[in-house]
């Protein structure tokens, strides 16, 4: 690894409840350096949810000792979702997620291009999608101001500190736990839109 730049991994092993290794979740770095604790438990907790999403989706009638996993697209939908996130690579990740799956997406990398976005783009902006502690704003502040000119648009939270914000659900916002697998995020945020269709009785 070392001759493409690589001077850090970590990685744990992916196990089904029946002791079979299905692969290894790994994280790399071009830069050395030690992971705290919280992020040795939370890349932990990624491999709990992933073999746990695998295990969900597990093909019934494969004949094979040790059954292949695999995953199955859901309906894809039709959204605009603005993603605010100062981490480029989270960023960019999310914003792969959701568009493999039709959804029309604005990346922002902070309060003022979520901003900018919320003011320039024609059209209905269903869901903004923001951790709460951003390089210029809260999100939650960034959210109600977006709200302000946009009433329409939900808010879901993604971040670790959920707990240290109880305004959060006082305002009406989703959360999102960090961390979180991708499927995670579409199942929240399709389950925003539809509860969206439900109140207005569209479908």
């Amino acid at each position: 690894m070392q001759q493409v730049g690589v001077r850090f991994y970590a990685g744990t092993p992916l196990i089904t409840v029946d002791n079979y290794p299905v692969g290894t979740l790994a994280v790399m770095d071009r830069v050395p350096h030690l992971m705290t604790a919280e992020q040795i438990e939370a890349l932990q907790i990624l491999a709990r949810r992933i073999v746990g999403e695998l295990e969900t989706r597990r093909t019934k009638d494969t004949p094979s000792p040790h059954p292949r996993l695999h995953l199955i697209a859901p309906h894809r939908r039709s959204a605009t979702i603005l993603i605010v996130e100062d981490d480029g690579i989270l960023r960019e990740l999310l914003q792969r997620a959701l568009e493999g799956y039709g959804f029309s997406v604005l990346p922002a990398a902070n309060g003022a291009e979520a901003l900018h976005w919320s003011e320039r783009h024609e059209g209905t902006i269903e869901i903004v999608v923001t951790d709460i502690v951003l390089s210029d704003v809260n999100g939650l502040e960034l959210s109600k101001r977006i709200r302000a000119a946009h009433p329409e648009t939900k808010l879901l939270i993604v971040t670790g500190f959920g707990d240290q914000f109880p305004e959060l659900r006082e305002y009406g916002a989703d959360i999102l736990e960090k961390p979180f697998l991708p499927s995670e995020l579409l199942r929240k945020v399709d389950d925003i839109i539809n509860q969206g269709k439900d109140a207005t009785g569209t479908g």
